[in-house]
């Protein structure tokens, strides 16, 4: 399976991070902290059978929900590691919830719609999140 990986800066200047399947729909998204901290947020496609489509993100960091456009022709596409036979279900139209989230395991990628970790979310700085973890 072929893959593209979009990416985007939020407001707060966390890095936006999506890998899409050939069907330009989110398998696994992430976001990247300035202080290099990876974590999960959820994103999701709108438009994706359109030549330009939108990418929604919930940024982990500061809890903004972030829009983004990207054309199809600016896509860059790549062969994705092969998931082990049995580790994904998939539907006809292709991987569902379940099947991606196993897929994206699989391949060692985070999973869409992780839990915010405690202490994140909308109204708690990132270094209050921390302090929260800590």
């Amino acid at each position: 399976m072929r893959v593209a990986t979009v990416r985007s800066r939020c407001e707060c200047q966390a890095s936006l991070v999506a890998v899409l399947n050939e069907n330009r729909h989110v398998m696994s998204a992430y976001v990247v902290d300035r202080d290099g901290a990876r974590e999960d947020a959820p994103a999701h496609t709108m438009g994706a059978q359109n030549p330009r489509f939108d990418v929604g993100w919930l940024c982990a960091v500061c809890g903004r929900n972030v829009l983004r456009s990207f054309s199809v022709d600016a896509l860059g596409w790549r062969e994705a590691p092969e998931v082990p036979a049995g580790a994904a279900a998939t539907t006809a139209a292709g991987a569902d919830a379940v099947g991606a989230g196993a897929a994206a395991a699989a391949a060692g990628a985070p999973a869409v719609g992780g839990a915010p970790a405690a202490g994140s979310g909308p109204g708690v700085g990132h270094k209050e999140g921390v302090a929260a973890i800590k």
